[in-house]
């Protein structure tokens, strides 16, 4: 059974006899070091999470602004395809009615909010998961998107349902909570992970293109 511990304030009294007691028995430390090391791993904890949301932002930043949105929506463009934008001053405004600490609601607002606003004349659905992709693999994450040669996948299905407003940012929530991987190979340069996620899920696109 896993022993679980956590801090109180502790009389000053009783301080040298439990010390006393804990430093006898080899499953424990002293009192004092037990609550120095809870307060480091508190404070580590704390200030992870405070680097994370930081990272967080200069991500979102870096990722979500019409200079790479529109980079990524030349590179997922095939010949047939027309280029251009229907509504390229909404760019901006479907990041900020996406904006939310938690990474997870705000990509899922995003692609909601993306499809719904439709912004380029061509491409949509193909930008803004890779826009997504790329930004989790800023963060260490990326998505684990199913396609299939001869048949339309669960995964292709749902893009597309997602790209006429037919799912929820609830839905969309659970789709990326079921479909998100670690990645280990960040090589934090936007480009470079803009080339990678194309090339990995270049079956994918082709599929979204028709």
């Amino acid at each position: 059974m896993t022993q679980l511990y956590r801090t109180t304030k502790i009389p000053v009294f009783y301080f040298d006899e439990i010390e006393g007691y804990l430093s006898r028995s080899d499953r424990f430390v002293s009192v004092s070091e037990f609550i120095r090391d809870s307060i480091k791993e508190k404070l580590a904890k704390l200030q992870n999470a405070e680097l994370e949301k930081k990272y967080f932002l200069l991500a979102k930043d870096i990722v979500f602004n019409e200079e790479i949105i529109s980079l990524i929506h030349e590179k997922v463009l095939f010949k047939n395809n027309e280029k251009g934008f229907l509504k390229a001053d909404k760019l901006q405004s479907i990041v900020n009615k996406s904006l939310d600490m938690n990474y997870i609601n705000f990509i899922s607002k995003f692609l909601v909010n993306f499809a719904s606003i439709h912004p380029f004349n061509d491409g949509n659905k193909r930008t803004s998961w890779i826009l997504v992709d790329v930004f989790l693999r800023l963060n260490n994450k990326k998505l684990e998107l199913k396609a299939e040669k001869n048949k339309e996948t669960k995964d292709e299905i749902f893009i597309w349902e997602n790209s006429t407003s037919q799912r929820t940012i609830k839905q969309v929530r659970v789709f990326i909570e079921n479909h998100i991987a670690d990645y280990d190979e960040n090589s934090e340069d936007v480009d470079i992970e803009i080339e990678k996620s194309i090339k990995e899920n270049k079956l994918l696109l082709e599929k979204l293109s028709k």
